[in-house]
């Protein structure tokens, strides 16, 4: 047979469409293309406006800041595990931290702002903006400061629903300094910038002074002044505990993940500390950290005596710091906020007592852990908890101390905590003269007990002395054992600093 020629027409015949039909499918093809092309377009749009509000909207990026990899800080005690912690946390984690912290009724971003406009006046720009985008994305304020040759940004200030949230550009001894006293301060992946950055949760454990000079000491650091010489005042106390809203188990494990890692303690040290000191009064159950599943697991410890057994504390081992949700009074609830800021009420387990959430960073010392352990131990049996004394959270000694740098190392709380008879009234009798702690340095041996019949002895008061009060002054580089009536809680700092004991005994009068 003959093939036919193929022609267009043809083709168009035997599909039995016309020229003028084929038109519009080809019209309504291309119309549908557009719409789709349109919507692409708009969606990588969308896409893209959500990335930089994520990744917070700078007002004016700074030239000597191009965007790289952070660069790690050329400190050697920077990397030191127990002063700083290593890893930069996101944005995204550092509020979800502050959101945790206990809420500062102190400070937000207008009085912060309107400090530093009033501190600064001419050597500061000020960007105040609103606390979220409207797709409901965090925003902060971005303060900056100028001087003839310099604009640089040095603090983001963010408000969360809890504490307000600090990114610092800070020089690293005062991160390591802050991180000392509280261990809620972390290296800061945002910004990306050679300059290190840090998150600070803005709890009410920091006092008004101290927030200041923080600020302060950011802001002489971007212009390339002397910071050293803006000093850190102390510590304030936390808020208490029963104004706080109960954390969940989820909650309380993401905060002790991001806390500073302790070294001193774990389940397993936990166990065996327990087993040791408490014997048949304690049923130490020992299990993994997490199930098949990837979930949390903790050790749950429980007090026992002939007519009950009670868990006292469940032992979560995390990332970051272990994690005590201890089965406590309120009163000791509020004694460890007030130390260390970051003990908050638990909604786990769901019990008729309440459990209190407990981050276990190196703030806390061997004998304040024991010391909480065989607290909540007496609380769930009956007994009297109270009677249990809470033992000081010092740092490990020091071979010199001097009386200008003792009050950044050891807190007045954990100061009075340690001074022996401090909570009793002793009489006091006799005339009344002042040493200094640098006079027993000069006239001692380490390891000496002082004593007012000592101080006589050694000529630093008169024989008819009956009371002495120990001052700070100088330095300090031995260990004394200091039996007085009256001391400064400088002065205390200094020997406890070193490793030393201060007892508040009676005048020698009253003893005989």
């Amino acid at each position: 047979m003959k093939a036919l020629p193929f022609s267009f027409s043809s083709a168009l015949l035997a599909m039995s469409i016309s020229p003028g039909k084929l038109i519009g499918i080809l019209i309504g093809l291309l119309i549908l293309i557009l719409i789709v092309v349109f919507i692409c377009v708009l969606l990588r749009r969308r896409g893209r406006a959500k990335a930089r509000a994520t990744e917070e909207v700078k007002a004016e990026p700074v030239r000597e800041e191009p965007p790289e990899d952070v660069t790690p800080i050329e400190d050697e005690k920077a990397a030191e595990p127990e002063e700083e912690p290593e890893e930069p946390i996101t944005l995204k984690e550092s509020i979800a931290v502050a959101k945790h912290a206990a809420h500062s009724v102190k400070w937000g971003k207008k009085t912060i702002a309107e400090y530093l406009r009033v501190r600064h006046a001419g050597e500061i720009e000020i960007n105040e903006r609103v606390s979220q985008t409207t797709t409901g994305l965090p925003l902060a304020d971005t303060h900056y400061a100028v001087d003839h040759k310099t604009r640089k940004c040095f603090v983001y200030v963010y408000e969360t629903e809890g504490a307000p949230m600090l990114l610092i550009n800070a020089d690293p001894e005062l991160a390591r300094e802050l991180h000392k006293r509280r261990g809620n301060v972390h290296k800061s992946a945002f910004p990306k910038s050679k300059d290190q950055w840090y998150s600070l949760p803005l709890d009410d454990t920091y006092s008004k002074e101290e927030v200041q000079s923080i600020l302060d000491r950011c802001h002489a650091y971007v212009l390339g002044r002397d910071v050293n010489a803006i000093p850190l005042p102390g510590l304030a106390k936390a808020e208490p505990v029963g104004s706080q809203e109960p954390m969940t188990l989820k909650e309380s494990i993401a905060v002790a993940s991001h806390t500073a890692h302790s070294v001193k303690w774990s389940k397993k040290a936990i166990a065996e500390d327990l087993r040791t000191r408490h014997g048949k009064e304690v049923e130490v159950n020992e299990r993994v950290t997490h199930t098949t599943t990837g979930l949390p697991l903790a050790d749950t410890h429980y007090a026992v005596d002939h007519k009950t057994r009670k868990c006292f504390v469940y032992v979560y081992e995390t990332e970051g710091s272990p994690l005590l949700l201890i089965n406590s009074d309120a009163e000791l609830a509020a004694e460890l906020n007030g130390r260390h800021g970051n003990v908050h009420k638990s909604a786990f387990p769901k019990s008729k007592d309440q459990w209190y959430s407990l981050p276990l960073d190196d703030t806390y010392s061997k004998e304040e852990v024991q010391s909480i352990l065989d607290r909540c131990h007496a609380h769930v049996l009956g007994r009297d908890a109270k009677a249990i004394k809470l033992q000081a959270s010092l740092p490990d000694p020091v071979a010199v101390i001097s009386a200008s740098e003792v009050d950044a190392l050891i807190s007045d709380e954990a100061a009075e905590a340690a001074i022996e008879n401090d909570d009793v009234k002793v009489k006091v009798t006799g005339k009344k003269e002042i040493v200094n702690v640098d006079s027993l340095s000069a006239c001692f041996r380490s390891g000496d007990t002082i004593t007012v019949q000592a101080l006589a002895e050694k000529g630093l008061i008169s024989k008819k002395a009956g009371q002495v009060k120990l001052l700070a002054h100088g330095t300090l580089d031995k260990v004394f054992h200091v039996e007085l009536q009256d001391f400064s809680i400088e002065a205390a700092k200094m020997i406890i600093a070193t490793g030393g004991t201060v007892k508040r005994v009676p005048s020698p009068v009253e003893k005989k």
